[in-house]
């Protein structure tokens, strides 16, 4: 930087009027004031120290299996204090902007991993790179009991109080008094077939505890099998009703559910008309009629 300045010399103590430069005779001529002027522009010509144009520190990374070594999306991603919260991308990067210098605390979790922490130091003017591993962890899952119970709305619902009242030896024996409900015998103590509006017996789906009682190849249930006192409940659902059991039960649907605390076992013994004698021997099923 070049300074130039003009000078009036005096004749007192200094160069006569015109003559010469000021380097040839020295300082003496300047003035109080010339002097000042001349120390602040040599101080404006001296060289200052570089000044870097800053921007906020930025924080980068990635985030990886640590067996694998792929990397992983999704991880959320919490720079505290502040509050700062991202996650990775789908290639496992990350890059938050806009953080005051000083010391953080970074946490990086995602389901199926450990969480991790980081302690990151953050500048003006400079990004801070890290890489982080996240380790797959066994989740421990609380167990869950779901109980589904038919709705029995419109329907017709035998109690096991009213199944013992009535008396009845077999499931069959405890529907006949179900409206719409026929049940087919073609001799006493024989096989049971049950019909439900005039449908065939293979319309009819019967359930034992959720398991089908209707045979594979005649479609038809045999309700003599199921002995009436080991019965909780029975329930009878007619057409539209029975819908959500499948094209099985196209008439109805019919749904035993069996006793926890039933008779272990049972004798009994029958006459009829005509002469006709029985015995039955039983528990949950029926084991022998004659």
């Amino acid at each position: 930087m070049r300074v130039f300045w003009f000078y009036r010399p005096t004749t007192r103590g200094g160069c006569p009027r015109g003559t010469g430069a000021v380097g040839a005779c020295g300082c003496e001529g300047l003035t109080l004031h010339g002097r000042v002027f001349l120390a602040v522009l040599g101080a404006l010509a001296l060289p200052g120290p570089t000044t870097a144009i800053q921007w906020p520190g930025e924080l980068s990374g990635r985030v990886v299996d640590s067996l694998t070594r792929t990397t992983l999306g999704a991880v959320e991603v919490l720079v505290e204090p502040g509050s700062w919260r991202t996650s990775t991308d789908a290639s496992g990067s990350l890059l938050l902007r806009g953080l005051e210098p000083g010391s953080y605390r970074v946490s990086f979790s995602r389901l199926g991993y450990g969480r991790t922490y980081r302690d990151v130091e953050v500048r003006n003017g400079n990004v801070t790179r890290v890489t982080v591993e996240l380790t797959p962890v066994a989740l421990e899952l609380v167990g869950i009991t779901a109980t589904a119970a038919v709705a029995a709305s419109g329907g017709v619902v035998l109690s096991r109080a009213a199944i013992v009242a009535s008396g009845a030896r077999t499931a069959g024996d405890a529907l006949r008094a179900v409206p719409g409900v026929v049940i087919q015998e073609q001799t006493r103590g024989g096989p049971q077939s049950v019909s439900v509006r005039g449908s065939n017996p293979d319309a009819v789906l019967v359930l034992l505890d959720g398991i089908p009682l209707n045979d594979p190849i005649t479609g038809e249930a045999d309700l003599s099998s199921v002995s009436a006192r080991s019965l909780m409940s029975a329930t009878v659902l007619p057409g539209a009703l029975s819908v959500r059991f499948g094209p099985r039960a196209a008439a109805g649907v019919i749904l035993l559910e069996s006793s926890a605390d039933s008779d272990p076992w049972y004798l009994s013994a029958w006459a009829g008309s005509l002469g006709q004698l029985g015995l039955d021997v039983g528990g949950s099923r029926a084991l022998w009629h004659g």
